[in-house]
C-alpha cells in the first residue's frame, strides 16, 4: 500500500489533468472526509463489539452502511471523522444480495450534511479511485487503488476487483474518483475473497426491500443477516464452497427463496455437487414453476462445461420466461451464431441489448467481430471495440481484436501495444503473438517477430512455422 504521501503525488497529477478549475487533492480529501463516518454498534457492557463505515447521500442524514451490522445489538451510533457522534434515527431499507443498508441519521438543529454525489459514469477497469477506508486499516484513512477487473453478477450487477484487502471495517467505504464523486462502495470483510467494489449503480437497484423501523436496539430480523450477500461475494470470488454455505445458512431462515435456491445451485455446480446442484434447481422449480433465474443458472453450468447446445436450449427458455434479462440474450445472442450461424438475428439482439444496457462490455465487444467478419462498416467496428476496451479490457480477446484491426491500417506500433496487453491479460493468447509479430516483421523487428512467431507455434498455431521457415532462416 501507498503510504499517505505517495497517495498524494499520485492523485495531484489526476487533479491537475482530470477535475475542474480550482479543485485540488486537499479540498476533495477534506470535502469527501466530511461525508464519512464509522458505525460502531455496541454489546451491553458499552464496548464496541462491531464496526463498519459508511458515508452519507443527501444533506438530510439519508446514508449507506452494513446492514448486518444491525443485527442484534444493544445500541449503535455513528462516528464522523471529526470525532462528532449522532444517533441513528431509522433503518429505511436493505439490500440482503450487498449487505448495505439505507439509513437516516438524526440531524442536529437541521444542520446539513456534507454527502457524496454519484457520478454517472462507468465503472471501469484500470481506473484509479480514492477509497476512503476506514483510519485503522489505512493511512489517513485514504487509500489509492486500480479497479483491476470489472464482471457483473445477478442482483449486484456491475463490479470491480481492487488488489488490497482493507478490512472488515472498511466494508461500507465510498469508492470516489479524482472529482470526489461516488464510483462504488467497498464491500468486503473476508481476508479470504476478493477485494470487491459494488458499482454505485446498485443504490439504485430494485432489489433494495423496506424496513423503514425505528427499533434499532436488539434489532433481530433477519434480513439484517449477511449470509445472502456472503454467498453471493463468495460466488464473485470463486470460493464456491463457502458460498454454499452462507446460502445454506439464508435458506434455514428463508426455506422459500427461489433466487437462494438458484445460487447455490451455481455454487455446487462450481465444486461438482452435481446431485446437490440438481436438487437445488429441482426445489427451486417447486417454488416457482415458471421462474427464469433456474434454466438460467443451468444454462450457465452447460456452457461452463463446454455443452453449448444444450446451454443454448437453457438460455432460449430463460428469455422465453423473462425476454428483457440481459446476461441471458448476451449468451444466446452468441450461441446462434456460433453455433446456428443465425447472423442477422444475432447482430440484432447485440443492438438490442446495447439499446437497454449501454454499459455492456461484451455486446460492444461481440458487434464489432460480427462487423468485421459480416459488415464493410469499419468504421462502426472500431467505435464498438474501443468502447468494449474502455468498459472492460479483461474480456477475452478484446485487445487481440482491436490490435488486428490496427494492423490492418498499418498502425504498427499501436497494434504491437495492443497485442502486448492483449498477452498480459492471456499469456496463453496464439492470436496476441502471432499478429504482433507480424507487426514486428512490418518495423524492421525480425527478432522479436521471430520470437513471437515461435511461441504462437508452441501454443499451437502451425502456421506460424511457416513464417519461421521463410522470414525466420539465417539466410533470410
Amino acid at each position: 500500500m501507498l503510504s499517505f504521501f505517495k497517495h498524494i503525488a499520485f492523485l495531484l497529477l489526476l487533479i491537475i489533468s482530470n477535475s475542474t478549475a480550482g479543485q485540488n487533492l486537499i479540498d476533495i480529501i477534506s470535502r469527501s472526509e466530511k461525508a464519512v463516518f464509522s458505525t460502531e454498534a455496541y454489546n451491553k457492557f458499552n464496548d464496541i463489539s462491531d464496526v463498519a463505515s459508511g458515508f452519507f447521500i443527501s444533506s438530510d442524514g439519508m446514508a449507506i452502511t452494513k446492514a448486518s451490522i444491525f443485527y442484534n445489538r444493544d445500541s449503535l451510533a455513528v462516528k464522523t471523522r471529526n470525532g462528532k457522534r449522532y444517533q441513528i434515527e431509522r433503518i429505511i431499507s436493505v439490500n440482503p444480495y450487498s449487505d448495505l443498508a439505507l439509513i437516516k441519521i438524526k440531524q442536529r438543529r437541521q444542520k446539513e450534511f456534507s454527502y457524496f454525489q454519484l457520478s454517472r459514469s462507468a465503472l471501469v477497469a484500470t481506473q484509479d479511485l480514492l477509497i476512503l477506508s476506514h483510519p485503522k486499516e489505512a493511512d489517513k484513512g485514504v487509500t489509492v487503488e486500480p479497479i483491476i477487473q470489472i464482471g457483473n453478477f445477478p442482483f449486484v450487477n456491475r463490479y470491480g476487483f481492487i488488489m488490497t484487502f482493507l478490512g472488515y471495517r472498511s466494508f461500507g467505504a465510498p469508492v470516489i474518483n479524482s472529482r470526489g464523486l461516488l464510483k462504488g462502495i467497498y464491500c468486503s470483510d473476508n481476508s479470504e475473497g476478493k477485494s470487491i467494489v459494488y458499482s454505485v449503480r446498485i443504490l439504485n437497484d430494485p432489489t433494495w426491500i423496506n424496513i423503514n423501523t425505528t427499533q434499532l436496539s436488539k434489532n433481530d430480523d433477519v434480513r439484517l443477516l449477511p449470509y445472502l450477500g456472503n454467498g453471493i461475494s463468495e460466488l464473485i470470488s470463486g470460493n464456491n464452497a463457502e458460498a454454499a454455505r452462507s446460502l445454506s445458512k439464508y435458506l434455514k431462515l428463508y426455506p422459500s427463496s427461489y433466487n437462494a435456491y438458484c445460487l447455490r445451485a451455481l455454487a455446487r455446480y462450481r465444486y461438482n455437487n452435481t446431485v446437490g446442484a440438481r436438487e437445488d434447481l429441482e426445489a427451486a422449480q417447486k417454488l416457482s414453476p415458471t421462474g427464469f433465474f433456474a434454466p438460467y443458472i443451468r444454462a450457465v453450468h452447460l456452457q461452463e462445461t463446454d455443452n453449448k447446445e444444450e446451454a443454448l436450449k437453457y438460455f432460449s427458455r430463460t428469455l422465453e420466461r423473462n425476454p428483457g434479462y440481459i446476461p441471458a440474450k448476451v449468451e444466446h445472442a452468441r450461441l446462434i451464431w456460433k453455433l446456428k450461424n443465425r447472423i442477422k438475428e444475432a447482430y440484432k439482439e447485440f443492438n438490442d441489448i446495447i439499446d437497454v444496457d449501454s454499459l455492456n462490455g461484451t455486446a460492444y465487444y461481440e458487434r464489432a467481430r460480427l462487423s468485421m467478419q459480416y459488415s464493410s462498416n469499419r468504421e462502426m467496428a472500431y467505435e464498438d471495440i474501443n468502447k468494449a476496451v474502455y468498459l472492460d479490457p479483461s474480456l477475452p480477446g478484446v485487445f487481440t481484436l482491436r490490435g488486428v484491426m490496427k494492423l490492418s491500417n498499418n498502425d504498427f506500433l499501436s497494434a504491437i501495444d495492443d497485442f502486448t496487453k492483449a498477452i498480459g491479460y492471456d499469456s496463453q493468447d496464439v492470436h496476441a503473438y502471432f499478429n504482433r509479430g507480424i507487426a514486428y516483421f512490418n518495423i524492421g523487428m525480425k527478432r522479436s517477430a521471430c520470437d513471437d512467431w515461435q511461441k504462437a507455434g508452441e501454443l499451437g498455431n502451425f502456421s506460424a512455422f511457416r513464417y519461421i521457415s521463410r522470414y525466420c532462416s539465417k539466410s533470410n
